[in-house]
């Protein structure tokens, strides 16, 4: 699993101003005989690298030197995640493992290409997830990179035994759904009479009080489980941050990275609803209304002055120009210019000054305009 960027490397990749600046991203194959392809692929943007820079023999250029020797390393390359950023400088070597794939890319600039990885944290997430099971049930602390197991609080049930008591006649029944929506309820065991619905509650009833002061209301809840154990633990918990959404598979047999996975993708879609799709839906009346902005004429000079709260802004934009450091006026360089990239700047400017850096697809933005501002003022 990857290791997220810690915030103070951000910032040193951020500030970077020593040239060249060289910023590689590439897709990576995390399993199977793809994985032969990495270093091979890498290989290939390290010479891309070269050529920019006017270098012969990369293997002994002390810049990218350091690069071309990870080339062997073959432990390195089969245990890769989705996508990988590379950033190198005379005085910055860092390999950031991304958990999502990436665009193909080689950047050699005044600065480093940050753009990408500030989009990849600003849709980052805290999150709990939390296990149904009769026999036993788990709490995680999670965010998009990482998923920790933690202690239920005091006074939590851990299995229905421990809620209905280990003498009832039905604590060990087993409790299954039956026909295709799994909604009737089934239990089957040592004993002849089936347990009702009431020691499931209970259970769940108790799990939940325990739970409510103990977990924070501004994290986000997902339940993971049979969808009938879902239901009945709906019933009972009055729980604010409990996703409506839940992971609807067998938990006892799931890999921890597929749990992981299956519970990240359900906050994902909280997180793109709140973060990009409503400040998108909103952008035609923020404009008019003078609180958002589109096109980096207008979205570079806001950036800098701190205005910007969102920044939505296309993955593979990029437009070269050059901002008068005195009036903020913008002028866009032709085809051949030698401008910076007005908005990799304006993502810099924007992480700088608090703001979040949200990646939307450029079809929602629109080819003359693939950047645009939510503002603070």
């Amino acid at each position: 699993m990857s290791t997220p960027i810690r915030d103070h490397e951000l910032r040193t990749l951020v500030e970077q101003a020593t040239s060249p600046a060289v910023s590689i991203y590439a897709p990576m194959a995390k399993a199977g005989p793809d994985t032969r392809q990495n270093a091979t692929r890498f290989k290939n943007l390290v010479r891309e690298a070269a050529e920019r820079l006017d270098i012969e023999r990369p293997d002994e250029d002390p810049l990218l030197a350091p690069l071309y020797a990870r080339i062997d390393d073959h432990d390195f390359w089969q245990h890769q995640e989705q996508g990988l950023a590379v950033f190198r400088s005379r005085d910055v070597l860092r390999w950031v493992k991304l958990p999502v794939e990436t665009l193909t890319e080689v950047t050699v600039a005044d600065t480093f290409r940050v753009a990408p990885i500030l989009a990849l944290l600003a849709g980052n997430q805290a999150f709990d997830i939390l296990t149904l099971s009769l026999g036993e049930v788990r709490l995680f602390e999670c965010d998009r990179f990482v998923m920790q197991p933690q202690k239920l609080p005091a006074g939590a049930p851990r299995r229905l035994e421990d809620a209905v008591g280990y003498d009832s006649p039905r604590a060990n029944l087993q409790f299954h759904s039956a026909g295709r929506g799994g909604n009737r309820p089934i239990y089957h065991g040592h004993s002849a009479e089936p347990s009702p619905d009431a020691e499931v509650r209970q259970f769940f009833g108790r799990l939940a009080a325990a739970l409510g002061p103990f977990l924070d209301v501004r994290v986000p809840l997902v339940l993971a489980g049979q969808p009938h154990l879902q239901a009945r633990f709906r019933e009972v918990a009055h729980l604010p941050q409990l996703l409506p959404d839940g992971v609807e598979l067998g938990v006892e047999s799931m890999s921890d990275d597929a749990l992981h996975a299956q519970g990240w993708s359900v906050v994902e879609a909280a997180v793109r609803a709140e973060r990009r799709d409503r400040p998108l839906q909103r952008l035609s009346g923020l404009v008019a209304h003078g609180r958002a902005v589109t096109g980096v004429g207008d979205v570079l000079p806001a950036a800098v002055e701190g205005r910007v709260d969102t920044l939505l802004v296309a993955p593979d934009a990029h437009r070269l120009g050059r901002i008068d450091p005195t009036t903020h006026r913008v002028s866009l360089d032709g085809a051949d210019g030698s401008g910076e990239d007005l908005i990799e700047r304006a993502a810099r400017e924007t992480w700088l000054n608090g703001g979040a850096v949200v990646s939307v697809p450029e079809e929602m933005l629109g080819d003359d305009a693939p950047v645009a501002a939510v503002l603070r003022y």
